[in-house]
């Protein structure tokens, strides 16, 4: 799909790339069909997204306004990020596909249940909110598109540009805002969000005075003191109605609405890191004292106040100090070290906006982290294993953990590499396991995608493949599997195969040669033999190829 689009999604082309027989794929999925959709239905983030973005049953417009902002915002985001499933959109576009068709029904089913508890609060006003949501999709699909296919502009934005993205995202909050202000004004429909508004207001118009005088560079010393009264009387009427409230969703939908409005306040009285911002200190240290009683039933996905993270940063700062030290203390090595930090420098170096789940995230990793460097005989495999077990999810640790993986099974027998495999899933599945900590809350846990990884490379190790891939005229060589391996690797660098790749390599001489002493070989086994370097490997190759070079010599000159 990266490669070709979906024009490569052709059966024939399928079992050309992976080097194995199409018939495969019916003996697997019953058809191209199913297989297509298995793949869709993978890499499709809507479900997901519906689960994650759910409305509680008795949602009011704030609640509806805050969710329908942030999931359009996160789609922008992660289809600008996922060039898969720009193809797989461009595709249903372009094609009547019944396999397409069935997926975008679902997804259509899916949104509508969000969508049907919005009619209400627009019924009797000018907005029509489904056709502002289409055209927000349909624009954001658009322009990614663009952007992605041709790095064109639309309207002379680029979404490659940080800057033009981050202006996209705002302007996608404001439409919303404004649709949902057209049902402020219905007035007894939504009193009890006029009730919630209010308690706002003036901390807004106190906000907006703020920056007027900013840019003015006027001083306005009653400000402070009108600010942190108004603080001092929202936190009480905030906890006031927080203790009224009995059960788990209405605390859950209470704070995300008051947070996210709080956050927003927060970040209006926010100038840049190194200024003061005493005045967004004082609704961020507000945002504290309410969260702190109820931190499990907070939002991850809320956007952390910019004046928490700037305090935060220089916390983080010094623990970086304290953990490179235990690093270099402990010679742990530069990669794994590099790979430990990576989710404290994330935090620092602000890529996109931290949430209050990258927040708490952070600081519960670090605990750990510190408990674990208090073993003053901390081995590399130790660390390793920990920064899986504590969901470090990131693309870098699962590679590393492969890589080391790799290195120990390189140029051993099959039953070696069996054992290697076979202990690492061991160690892995009995890894103290923490569910509810995620470095990345959209993939999978780091636990689960390492033991996939392992079962599948065990796959290739089975004692009985299926008749299907008996090969009755499998060449026999006088070499062992490693020389082999070596052999035929040669061959494939200095041009004489055509072979696609190293995985389509192994799998063709696993199916078509026997070695002295092995009938069977494993495609995982060869390929983990490509880069021997031992001298009983590479000795009689070289012994070979200069007999060979003699005789071939010897041919033409004719003797």
């Amino acid at each position: 799909m990266r490669e070709q689009g979906f024009t490569g999604l052709k059966t024939n082309i399928i079992a050309k790339w992976v080097g194995k027989d199409k018939k495969l794929i019916r003996y697997h999925f019953q058809g191209l069909a199913n297989l297509q959709k298995a793949y869709i239905k993978e890499k499709d983030y809507w479900p997901p997204f519906f689960k994650k973005f759910a409305l509680s049953s008795d949602a009011d417009a704030i609640e509806m306004e805050t969710l329908f902002v942030e999931l359009m915002k996160e789609n922008l985001r992660f289809f600008y990020g996922d060039e898969e499933m720009q193809k797989i959109i461009l595709w249903q576009i372009s094609e009547t596909n019944p396999v397409l068709k069935s997926i975008s029904q679902a997804r259509e089913v899916d949104g509508a249940k969000l969508l049907d508890k919005t009619d209400v609060f627009f019924r009797n006003t000018n907005v029509n909110f489904r056709a502002v949501t289409a055209l927000m999709l349909g624009g954001v699909y658009y322009m990614v598109l663009h952007s992605k296919t041709e790095n064109s502009v639309v309207c002379g934005i680029n979404l490659n540009d940080d800057k033009d993205r981050e202006e996209v995202l705002k302007t996608i909050e404001h439409l919303i805002s404004w649709s949902w202000k057209q049902v402020v004004n219905l007035g007894s429909t939504e009193a009890t969000y006029l009730k919630s508004d209010y308690e706002f207001q003036l901390m807004e118009r106190l906000a907006s005075r703020f920056q007027k005088n900013h840019l003015e560079k006027k001083i306005d010393l009653a400000l402070v003191d009108e600010l942190s009264a108004e603080v001092s009387r929202v936190y009480a009427v905030l906890m006031g109605k927080l203790l009224d409230l009995t059960n788990e969703t209405q605390i859950k939908t209470f704070l995300k609405v008051s947070l996210f409005r709080l956050v927003r306040i927060a970040d209006s009285f926010y100038l840049e890191k190194g200024y003061d911002n005493r005045e967004s200190k004082l609704i961020g240290d507000m945002i504290l004292q309410i969260i702190t009683p109820v931190l499990d039933m907070v939002w991850g996905g809320l956007e952390l106040p910019m004046v928490l993270w700037e305090s935060n940063c220089m916390v983080f700062d010094e623990d970086i100090l304290f953990l490179e030290d235990r690093f270099r203390k402990l010679q742990i090595e530069t990669e794994l070290r590099g790979l430990t930090l990576m989710p404290f420098h994330r935090f620092l170096e602000r890529s996109s906006r931290m949430k209050w789940q990258d927040f708490l995230y952070l600081n519960q990793y670090k605990k750990h982290l510190r408990e674990l460097l208090s073993n003053h005989h901390l081995t590399q495999d130790e660390l390793l294993n920990s920064m899986i077990s504590l969901n470090l999810n990131d693309e870098g640790i699962i590679s590393y953990f492969k890589t080391k993986i790799k290195e120990k099974i390189l140029g051993q027998s099959d039953q070696q590499l069996k054992e290697i495999l076979l202990d690492a899933r061991k160690c892995i599945s009995q890894l103290a396991f923490f569910p509810e900590l995620s470095f990345n809350p959209e993939k999978q846990h780091a636990v689960g995608e390492l033991l996939k990884w392992l079962n599948s490379e065990l796959d290739y190790l089975k004692d009985e493949p299926l008749d299907l891939f008996v090969n009755p005229l499998k060449i026999k060589t006088k070499f062992t599997a490693p020389q082999l391996a070596v052999w035929q690797k040669l061959k494939y660098d200095n041009g004489l195969y055509d072979e696609l790749n190293l995985e389509v390599l192994s799998e063709k001489i696993a199916g078509n040669f026997s070695t002295r002493g092995q009938d069977k070989l494993s495609p995982f086994s060869i390929k983990s033999k490509f880069y021997g370097k031992d001298s009983a490997v590479t000795g009689p190759i070289e012994t070979m190829l200069l007999k060979m070079l003699t005789d071939l010599r010897a041919a033409r000159k004719g003797i």
